[in-house]
C-alpha cells in the first residue's frame, strides 16, 4: 500500500510539473516565436503589411523621416521605392498627434498603393 502511494504521489508531481511546462511555453515563449509582443519603438517602425501570398508580403517601413515600399519574399528583402510622405498622406501617423486617430480613419493599404502608382 505504502508503494501504491508513493507512485501515486509522484504521478501527481510529473503531472503537475508538465502542466506547468505547458503553461509556460504558451505563455512565455510561444509569443516570442510568433512575434506576438509588441514591437517596441524606435527609428524604424512598420507602418503597413500587405500579405501577397504565403511568405510574400509588401511593407510599408518608416526608417526616420523617410518611407519605403519594401517587398520580402521566402528568403529575400528588396527595397521597391522610396515613398513620398504625400502619397502617404492620411495613413501614416506625421506626428504624435495624428497618431491618436483610430485606425478606421485611414485609407486602406491598397489605395495607398494604387494613389503611389498614379504619381
Amino acid at each position: 500500500m505504502q508503494n501504491l502511494l508513493a507512485d501515486y504521489v509522484k504521478l501527481m508531481l510529473v503531472l503537475a510539473g508538465i502542466v506547468a511546462l505547458a503553461y509556460a511555453t504558451l505563455r512565455f515563449w510561444l509569443p516570442r516565436l510568433s512575434g506576438l509582443q509588441q514591437m517596441p519603438k524606435g527609428p524604424i517602425q512598420v507602418v503597413a503589411r500587405l500579405p501577397l501570398e504565403p511568405r510574400k508580403n509588401l511593407y510599408i517601413v518608416k526608417a526616420g523621416s523617410e518611407y519605403l515600399l519594401v517587398g520580402t519574399a521566402e528568403n529575400s528583402v528588396h527595397m521597391i521605392s522610396a515613398l513620398q510622405p504625400e502619397a502617404l498622406e492620411g495613413y501614416a501617423p506625421a506626428d504624435k498627434h495624428d497618431a491618436a486617430k483610430p485606425d478606421a480613419a485611414r485609407p486602406d493599404f491598397l489605395a495607398v498603393l494604387r494613389r503611389l502608382k498614379r504619381s
